[in-house]
């Protein structure tokens, strides 16, 4: 009897001591998902964070490669790391067409997209209703311009009812690149209407908005979206740079953007952003000579650090000597002994990308220097040829009373074909009237 009474408290106690160890596990379980979720969303902090820095990349693997290891079907984990498989292998933004349309969109390291639609299917067949995996999918395929799926991921995610300010930024993504603008605008103006709360949500609309409004030369609107911008993601030196080149190239305001250059390279010492400020130091040192009556001596300090940071003075002839504020420039580097005609890479040299972007106050400016008027690209563009297809009928008329050669082609189509090409009658007519007029007159300077 004894012996009994024992043996049953003996079973009791080991069914407690299950019981309880068992509700630990339930306990534990229940604690380590939180923690999960609690990295997961540690990770989604540090990749909308990520401004190309290599170690937050780094960071956000390696506490992804600890929640797939402990929790191998976690779909939002999934997701997070084809995101991180997208942000790793991005290069660069491209110009794409689809038809008519030219649209941006990512250039990726070779294999990039491709990994990070696998992930998000993955993530996919555990759940197939999980909206926000959709609004990936459409995104990865708008960048791999499969452009029917990405409306029919975009649709399914919107009919699961995805509440994600990321469902309104890939649609716009999609209307760009099928060249819907109105469209995308809308999907950008919802995003501002709801008021959401995630930062890089709201930065890629005041980013649309902004391209829209430099576009239109709208720039007292487009510098107040800058102010937004700095002012939403103040650790951004992209933003600050960008900012900063808007206030030299647009405005003119070279002081001011000689500050802003400067607080981006104070956050992060980045190529571009090096180049950004060597431009406001080379524009300031010809400000001060040519405009402001310095002696040369007091200036050189600018152009000195300039040198410093970024040393090619053919690209800054080419680039910055084209620009209708950049006259100025284009005289102190002539008297610098750099060439009016200096090239870059391509070819392309200063006169003739003014003729191509309609800056006909630097065409004229850059031709007093003694600029050629019959140079030509790697590939045979000339300024003749650029305004022509361009449609820029002013510069057309400049180039022709100089002398240019209407002969010159590329594609083997002169200027007059290449503006009929383009619908340009009138500056088809004025090329020929010009040739017939004058047929053996040529003058290269």
């Amino acid at each position: 009897m004894i012996r009994n009474r024992i043996i049953q408290w003996i079973l009791l106690l080991l069914f407690v001591l299950f019981a309880g160890n068992f509700a630990a596990s339930q306990n534990s379980t229940i604690s380590g998902t939180d923690e999960i979720m609690s990295q997961i969303a540690q990770v989604k902090d540090l990749l909308d964070s990520w401004h190309g820095e290599r170690k937050v990349l780094d960071e956000a693997k390696e506490k992804l490669d600890k929640i797939l290891a402990a929790d191998p079907k976690n779909y939002h984990a999934l997701k997070e790391l084809s995101r991180y498989h997208i942000k790793h292998g991005y290069m660069y933004n491209v110009n794409r067409r689809n038809g008519r349309t030219i649209y941006s969109a990512g250039q990726y390291q070779p294999g990039t997209l491709e990994r990070a639609e696998k992930t998000i299917k993955s993530a996919l067949q555990i759940n197939p209703d999980y909206a926000e995996g959709y609004v990936l999918l459409g995104y990865i395929y708008t960048q791999q311009a499969r452009f029917k799926e990405a409306n029919d991921a975009l649709t399914r995610a919107e009919s699961i009812g995805a509440d994600d300010p990321w469902l309104h930024l890939n649609w716009a993504e999609l209307f760009i690149a099928l060249g819907d603008k109105e469209k995308a605008t809308a999907r950008y103006q919802i995003i501002l209407q709801n008021g959401t709360k995630d930062k890089q949500a709201l930065l890629s609309a005041y980013s649309y908005l902004l391209d829209d409004c430099k576009n239109q030369k709208k720039y007292e609107q487009a510098e107040d979206l800058y102010k937004s911008i700095c002012k939403l993601d103040p650790t951004n030196a992209w933003a600050k740079g960008n900012y900063a080149d808007f206030l030299r190239s647009e405005l003119g305001r070279i002081d001011e953007a000689i500050i802003q250059a400067r607080e981006a390279l104070s956050i992060s010492n980045y190529g571009v952003g090096r180049r950004i400020l060597a431009l406001c130091l080379y524009a300031k040192w010809a400000d001060l000579i040519i405009n402001q009556k310095q002696p040369e001596n007091q200036a050189q300090q600018y152009y000195n650090e300039a040198f410093r940071l970024f040393p090619d003075l053919n690209f800054v002839m080419a680039y910055e000597g084209s620009r209708t504020n950049g006259k100025s420039l284009a005289t102190m580097l002539v008297s610098k002994g750099i060439s009016v005609d200096a090239r870059v890479e391509d070819g392309f040299n200063a006169l003739i990308i003014a003729s191509n972007t309609g800056q006909i106050d630097s065409v004229r400016h850059l031709l007093s220097l003694g600029a050629n008027l019959n140079s030509e690209t790697k590939k045979g563009w000339t300024p003749l040829l650029c305004a022509a297809v361009s449609g820029h009928q002013e510069i057309v008329k400049i180039l022709l009373d100089r002398g240019a050669d209407t002969s010159q082609r590329v594609e083997n189509m002169d200027a007059a074909t290449l503006a009929e090409r383009r619908g340009r009658i009138d500056i088809a007519n004025l090329i020929r009237q010009h040739t017939k007029a004058s047929p053996n007159k040529r003058r290269d300077n």
